[in-house]
């Protein structure tokens, strides 16, 4: 007896061109993480370059092949630099991606080095992602 298993990639989507070819056909659901909106956040906080160049089309890839549930995690003092562009490039080039914005987010390990990130989110930081996101007109909101 056969089952038809769906397969779930769960991911930053920071990886290569190859790999998503390698993935095509396979993948059924993209549990993607699209952390930053810009790269200089990437590169302050996690050591990444080029973050937006790499994680842009491997979401267009994927949504082209596959479904995809976005998971963004929205970090204090940082709704309008990443969770605001995030929202409208989704909102352009992925359309009917389930977008799950997060709010798990707590100042742990090496938060503590960088202020912005040394807290939790607010209250009115937290209302204002959620009005970020419906504002770009993302239907599948998931919160």
């Amino acid at each position: 007896m056969s089952s038809n298993t769906p397969v779930i990639w769960n991911s930053n989507m920071y990886h290569s061109k190859e790999i998503a070819e390698i993935l095509e056909g396979v993948v059924d659901v993209y549990l993607g993480d699209f952390k930053y909106g810009n790269n200089a956040c990437a590169l302050k906080f996690s050591k990444v370059k080029n973050y937006l160049e790499v994680v842009r089309p491997n979401f267009e890839f994927a949504y082209e092949t596959a479904e995809i549930l976005l998971r963004h995690l929205a970090l204090p003092g940082h709704i309008e630099c990443c969770t605001r562009p995030i929202a409208e490039w989704v909102s352009e080039h992925t359309p009917h991606t389930r977008f799950n914005l997060m709010f798990q987010y707590r100042p742990c390990y090496r938060a503590m080095e960088y202020p912005d990130l040394g807290r939790h989110l607010t209250l009115e930081e937290q209302t204002d992602a959620i009005d970020i996101v419906r504002g770009a007109g993302i239907e599948d909101l998931l919160i």
